[in-house]
């Protein structure tokens, strides 16, 4: 299913290039591949973008090299979440900025905020959302939409829901206003994803059993959202969120079979910082099956997946399994070693979502009415 947004960007291309505006033709185009690759049509994009830097080679110009650094920012985004895909972001700012393409320089900063959330760098995140938000709404709605949605995350990071809700509403909001169905399912997709985490804080963190029946409702939400706006970027994820909930909810079997059917894919993908989780649940799977020699070799390796990359809230879910799968297996030297670890990487989290939320508070920030 083709979103409404893109829908309308093909029709703005086809009424530019009937009327012979060359510029805002490819403009269009460099666009429409933006929202190509949103919807996971990663190969169709590339297609194009080919074309177009041929084009932008030949004839250069400002606005259309920082829509094709977006575009490229954003393949190198969901490829493998590594920096170049930041740095093709500030050189769309800065080209969009000096060439005075508002809706690029918006879009910039959108995705600016994206990548400070994903590196946990607060600081970052509210000095490109001020710049985005302080550009008109109208400039470019969707940009506007993006940068809410990474402002409502950061809030539940820092584990405040009530200071999330009208981020989200207001993101909810402006992207169905303006057919932005990616960022739509964006939102639910990673707001599911936070409740899980929390559930799971909740079971390694604090030892307590947080509410379940609406947690796997909230993943087949997300799935079928994507599902039913044809949002192939995210379906890849989701396979993970769900194996999470079954542990939790006890079902070893079928979280096996997920985890081995798609947890090595999305490491190569660029989801390295998550695979010691996984592998101390995949661990924690196998020893409540009875299989003890598969839970200790997956403990050693979950383990040593523990890199610096690794965030402490993962730490601490990684530290907080594996000290389970020793208990299990009667390792109780063991089991207590990754207790403590756990304790340790719950206390700096508590630290730093405290810190995000003094730092969110007095940043200014505002959603949109």
């Amino acid at each position: 299913m083709k979103s409404r947004l893109l829908a309308r960007v093909e029709q703005d291309l086809k009424a530019a290039e009937a009327a012979g505006q060359r510029l805002p033709a490819l403009l269009l185009r460099a666009q429409r591949a933006l929202l190509l690759i949103r919807q996971g049509e990663l190969k169709t994009a590339r297609d194009e973008l080919t074309d177009l830097h041929q084009i932008a080679f030949a004839s250069p110009h400002p606005e259309l090299a920082a829509w094709l650094h977006l575009a490229e920012g954003l393949i190198g985004y969901l490829n493998d979440l590594g920096t170049q895909a930041t740095e093709h972001f500030q050189k769309a700012q800065a080209l969009a900025r000096a060439g005075g393409a508002k809706a690029a320089e918006a879009q910039a900063y959108r995705y600016l905020t994206n990548m400070a959330y994903y590196r946990h760098d607060l600081p970052a995140l509210i000095r490109h959302a001020q710049a985005g938000l302080a550009m008109p709404v109208d400039t470019d709605p969707v940009a506007h939409a993006g940068i809410h949605l990474w402002v409502a995350l950061a809030h539940l990071y820092a584990g405040d829901a009530a200071a999330s809700r009208p981020w989200q509403l207001a993101c909810r909001t402006l992207a169905t206003r303006a057919g932005d169905d990616a960022t739509v399912a964006s939102l639910v997709y990673n707001t599911a994803e936070l409740r899980v985490a929390h559930v799971r804080h909740a079971e390694l963190g604090d030892g307590n059993q947080a509410a379940l029946p609406a947690l796997l409702a909230s993943v087949n939400s997300a799935d079928n959202y994507e599902r039913a706006v044809g949002i192939a970027s995210l379906q890849v994820l989701n396979p993970l969120l769900r194996a999470k909930v079954l542990v939790v909810e006890g079902q070893f079997a079928e979280a096996v079979a997920l985890y081995d059917a798609h947890l090595q894919s999305a490491v190569e993908q660029g989801l390295q910082r998550l695979e010691s989780s996984l592998l101390a649940d995949l661990a924690w799977c196998h020893a409540q099956l009875g299989h003890a020699d598969q839970a200790r070799q997956l403990a050693a390796s979950a383990e040593q997946a523990l890199t610096p990359q690794v965030d402490h809230d993962d730490r601490g879910v990684t530290h907080g399994r594996l000290a389970q799968v020793h208990g299990l297996l009667g390792q109780a030297d063991e089991a207590e070693r990754h207790q403590a670890l756990a304790r340790s990487a719950w206390a700096v989290f508590a630290e730093l979502q405290a810190q995000w939320r003094a730092g969110l508070a007095a940043s200014g920030l505002q959603p949109a009415a």
